[in-house]
């Protein structure tokens, strides 16, 4: 089991803190966190979402690349970090087996990196930051409140849909990219499963 905690509440340290914190929760929190536990509680170290961009870099060393957490790491609430690393992989092999010039930086490998940092961004970071500029009242651009509000409409349908579910856990899960969330006609369904009955 695996909880978040965030503002001023402190990470469940103990398993004793953890049921505690559990039993605030609804009933089946407290249910699941009941049985034996098999470790003690474990906190992360590193509990923020951090990316580097090699894209711009205008000289950068020859044979010399960069993968996993020295390219983006990510809030391990989400549990996107071994995804992204092995999506990282499969760019380097696809770079690697194109036969490049060697002599030359990777700027073909860090691209096609890019668009698996942005996805696995946009889950992470973005939920994150929607958190924060609740927490905190902060104004945000009419896009981006579009988009949390559409983002919104699919997790409540992920309730009601099973289909929508398997949508969201295949982006989450990194089989596809947040942009397949956006279909109008996904979109439009959740919207409607959303819409109180009369």
């Amino acid at each position: 089991m695996m909880l978040m905690s965030y503002e001023h509440h402190s990470a469940a340290e103990s398993i004793d803190s953890f049921r505690a914190a559990c039993a605030d929760l609804p009933p089946i929190f407290a249910k699941a966190s009941s049985g034996s536990a098999t470790s003690e509680a474990q906190t992360y170290h590193q509990a923020d979402s951090r990316r580097r961009d090699f894209t711009g870099l205008a000289n950068f060393p020859a044979r010399l690349i960069a993968v996993g957490d020295a390219v983006a790491s990510f809030n391990p609430i989400y549990g996107q970090g071994l995804s992204s690393a092995a999506l990282h992989a499969s760019c380097l092999s696809e770079y690697l087996n194109s036969n490049p010039d060697l002599t030359t930086q990777a700027t073909s490998y860090f691209t096609s990196l890019q668009v698996v940092v942005d996805a696995a961004w946009t889950i992470s970071a973005g939920g994150d930051a929607a958190r924060q500029d609740l927490l905190t009242g902060a104004e945000v651009p009419e896009p981006v409140h579009h988009q949390r509000w559409a983002m919104n409409q699919i997790l409540q349908a992920t309730l009601k849909d099973r289909s929508i579910a398997e949508a969201f856990v295949a982006v989450t899960r990194m089989q596809a990219h947040p942009n397949t969330l956006q279909d109008p006609a996904l979109l439009e369904r959740a919207v409607a499963l959303n819409r109180p009955t009369p």
